[in-house]
């Protein structure tokens, strides 16, 4: 685009031909960050925001069939070539058409805007007369102003140049992002549920929180997560069906693919077989939902924007009303068969005391909050003296709630300090198995009380795990996730994009 395109306001075209057939070009520059807009030309469920249907593949060598929403044009496509963010070629051919057409599309950053040039080679010459019209299905693209008409034509040798008034293509990151580019991310725990609605990678724009229920299964889960999810929403001032989808952070057995959740003791009262937790939330909210582990999704977001960006393999530690994991080998995690990570579940004392999965010695039953509060319970009932439930009724919570242990904590409770302190050594001990094991570079450490208790959480565990360790040269840093509460619903949101 040139200045005095961007001076006049217009967007530039032209329509020339070359060995009999069309070709049409259109340059403009967009508000926005080129990493968006690719995405905006290249994520099917953006571009049936604004553009067509689009089923396939738009990878290098990629096969697609799309219809175009403005022209009707349905038909096949082959990407030709793909070099993310700045260059795509892909050639199409309409249903029943026997040649074809090229398009590229080329992108140009420029500080926090991108220039675009769009050409489509190959076109029938009767239908480039026309192509104006179908320049204006692009006009879509921003949701504050109408489709214009072409504004002028000049006849040059070999064909015709036009300008576009600029409102009819020009878009502002707030109109982009209701291109779907906006989703609700959901952080489910056994005390609470965070939704952000989120823009781009991390930008929040609305967020709800409310407690998880205690009784009713995985119905009354996916019920509560509607309901927060919607009211998220209105805090963003938009539609949960707007939204490009939901995507979910869920403790227990979270099977991605088959959209289900099983074999959860920290949630509602715990249910065993799997759930369609993503069938049903959809029937609720209206746009699509995928669900994976809490911790893993953490961990991505951790990996992408956090505290893992520098580690090539890392442990995440998730320690809240359970002990959760995630192990990240040479920058992807490792899923095994499905259920790797399995931190809580890691054996630290054969014989020990019941986890809340029904086993003895897990790492969960001295360090997830459920198991902690358990065992205060007990040791309560049996003379010990605390000030952890009068905390927690003067907090109005019915739970021993990640700020509970930290008020005990600050005012000496013993009991609380006994009980950390199994936590610190039974996180310590199994974080150090791992680097056993895997020979891992950090841990990162997050969930309710490892967020909670930050820094010096990160520094006890690391402590505590350096007798454990077999190569005394090994002393890999133990780290706050640097996402803090937000990680797991970030990374939830990471999910749909």
């Amino acid at each position: 685009m040139t200045s005095n395109a961007a001076e006049d306001g217009r967007i530039l075209g032209s329509l020339g031909s070359a060995e009999g057939k069309g070709i049409v070009r259109i340059e403009d520059r967009f508000e926005t960050e080129i990493d968006d807009v690719w995405s905006a030309l290249t994520d099917p469920a953006r571009l049936a925001r604004w553009y067509g249907e689009v089923e396939g593949d738009l990878r290098l060598g990629g096969e697609y069939r799309a219809r175009v929403f403005a022209s009707g044009w349905e038909g096949t496509g082959r990407v030709q070539a793909c070099e993310p963010p700045l260059r795509m070629l892909v050639r199409g051919k309409e249903t029943n058409e026997t040649g074809g057409n090229e398009t590229e599309v080329v992108l140009t950053a420029d500080g926090d805007q991108t220039m675009v040039v769009w050409e489509v080679r190959g076109m029938p010459l009767d239908q480039l007369s026309a192509y104006g019209a179908g320049c204006r299905s692009t006009s879509k693209i921003s949701a504050t102003t109408s489709p214009g008409e072409i504004a002028e034509t000049t006849p040059r040798p070999g064909g015709t140049s036009f300008t576009l008034p600029i409102n009819t293509w020009r878009c502002t990151p707030g109109s982009w992002s209701r291109l779907g580019w906006m989703r609700a991310g959901v952080d489910l725990g056994g005390t609470k549920i965070d939704v952000l609605i989120i823009e781009r990678e991390r930008e929040v724009l609305g967020r709800m929180r409310r407690p998880t229920p205690t009784e009713g299964g995985a119905a009354a889960v996916v019920g509560a997560i509607a309901r927060t999810v919607a009211d998220a929403a209105d805090a963003a001032a938009v539609r949960v069906d707007q939204l490009t989808g939901v995507g979910v952070g869920s403790p227990g057995a979270v099977d991605t693919a088959a959209g289900t959740v099983g074999f959860n003791s920290n949630l509602a009262g715990g249910w065993t077989d799997p759930y369609p937790f993503a069938e049903e939330l959809v029937q609720r909210v209206g746009t699509r939902v995928r669900v994976a582990n809490d911790v893993a999704v953490a961990a991505a977001a951790e990996l992408e924007l956090g505290a893992g960006r520098d580690l090539r393999s890392f442990l995440a530690v998730w320690w809240g009303t359970g002990l959760g994991g995630s192990v990240v080998l040479a920058g992807r995690r490792w899923e095994g068969n499905g259920a790797a990570g399995e931190l809580g579940h890691t054996v630290v004392k054969l014989g020990g005391r019941i986890c809340p999965c029904g086993r003895r010695g897990c790492a969960e039953a001295y360090a997830g909050r459920a198991a902690m509060e358990a065992r205060a319970r007990q040791l309560h009932e049996r003379g010990q003296p605390t000030k952890l439930f009068d905390l927690m009724r003067k907090t109005n919570r019915d739970r021993l709630t990640s700020g509970v242990w930290e008020r005990a904590l600050k005012e000496d409770d013993r009991l609380a300090h006994e009980l950390i302190d199994d936590a610190y050594d039974a996180i310590a001990a199994a974080s150090a198995s791992v680097v056993n094991l895997l020979d891992i570079d950090g841990i990162v450490l997050g969930g309710g009380l490892g967020t909670r208790f930050g820094t010096n959480a990160a520094e006890r565990i690391r402590a505590k795990m350096r007798p454990h360790i077999f190569n005394p040269t090994r002393d890999p840093p133990v780290r706050p996730a640097e996402l803090g509460d937000d990680g797991g619903a970030i990374g939830a949101a990471l999910l749909v994009t």
